[in-house]
């Protein structure tokens, strides 16, 4: 065959050849998300059963189960405050079929343990936000402060005297009260308790007068009027208490303080499989079921993109590591 002939030939083969492979490249990009899932998927919960986390997970797996037509199983790795859990995802195949619903400890305990085993935004891809609870500032009636303006005034004029409860060092309640310590220049003293439901018993007897706790564990108790609620920490009023204004209209709009929960997978996950998730997340937090049941939880229903829940990781992980280092708050 004649140089030139050959040539041509070598082009049309390749030509060809490309051709013929690039539906097959096409679609191997394309059906892994109409394929998934084929087989059950794990989702993690890095606490005890039982939990407002676990709750809400066992009720995401159970709906997407359903869509999905497979296995979803909540699988419960508790130990270090979540890291246990969040290290093993992390080191999980990334393919869709081993995500961790997180919590906020998630991007906190980056600073607040020496050694958590993982990284936030590094070690994960960020399939979307699921929900949020209100967190809130309350007081026994007998305490003299009625409005967080009276409650910073108080605190600046008897520094270090004012004592809350928290469930404990590095809870919520505890970074709520120091992230509110920090952004008012004031300085409370803090008695931590072994879990959020050993402080209710004092606070209504009025052993100790203030917490920044969570809404559902406190709703019940504001509602009998055994204790006061001055504020919600979230960026906007909630509509079980409308008329309790939010600690931002005084300290400044951007203050936000919320338990939120999210969906986690292994860094490389295929975007393709994130969006396939994702939008399939979206569905179910649209069912009236699982509105039904998050509400009973004190959660509201909050689905973002994956960008958006990265984001709020990212500023949440940034937030509380310069209240960790200004309060120089450890681990136990």
């Amino acid at each position: 065959m004649a140089r030139s002939n050959w040539k041509t030939f070598c082009s049309s083969l390749s030509l060809s050849c490309i051709v013929a492979v690039m539906p097959t490249m096409l679609n191997a990009q394309t059906t892994g998300a109409d394929q998934f899932p084929n087989r059950p998927v794990t989702i993690m919960v890095a606490y005890s059963a039982g939990g407002a986390t676990d709750v809400a997970a066992r009720t995401i797996a159970e709906q997407l189960g359903l869509l999905w037509g497979q296995s979803v199983v909540v699988e419960n790795r508790p130990g270090a405050g979540g890291n246990i859990g969040a290290a093993e995802v992390a080191r999980a195949k990334p393919d869709g079929y081993t995500m961790i619903m997180v919590a906020p400890a998630h991007a906190i305990n980056v600073s607040l343990y020496d050694k958590p085993g993982y990284r936030a935004l590094e070690d994960f891809t960020s399939i979307g936000q699921v929900s949020f609870i209100t967190n809130m500032v309350v007081a026994h009636p007998s305490f003299p402060a009625n409005t967080i303006s009276e409650l910073i005034s108080s605190a600046k004029k008897n520094p270090g005297e004012i004592a809350y409860a928290s469930g404990g060092v590095g809870t919520s309640e505890h970074l709520s009260a120091e992230y509110f310590q920090y952004r008012t220049g004031t300085r409370l003293a803090h008695i931590p308790y072994k879990g959020t439901s050993a402080t209710i018993p004092d606070l209504l007897a009025g052993r100790v007068k203030l917490s920044f706790g969570n809404l559902p564990a406190l709703l019940p108790h504001i509602r009998s009027g055994a204790l006061k609620a001055l504020a919600v920490s979230a960026p906007e009023r909630t509509p079980v208490l409308p008329d309790v204004p939010t600690v931002g209209e005084t300290v400044g709009a951007d203050y936000n303080v919320t338990v939120w929960l999210g969906l986690l997978a292994p860094a490389g996950t295929p975007d393709n499989i994130v969006a396939k998730i994702n939008g399939d997340l979206a569905k179910v937090l649209a069912k009236p079921v699982v509105k039904e049941r998050l509400a009973g939880l004190g959660m509201e229903p909050a689905h973002s993109s994956p960008g958006a829940f990265r984001d709020l990781i990212a500023s949440e992980k940034d937030k509380y590591a310069k209240v960790i280092e200004a309060a120089n708050v450890k681990a136990n």
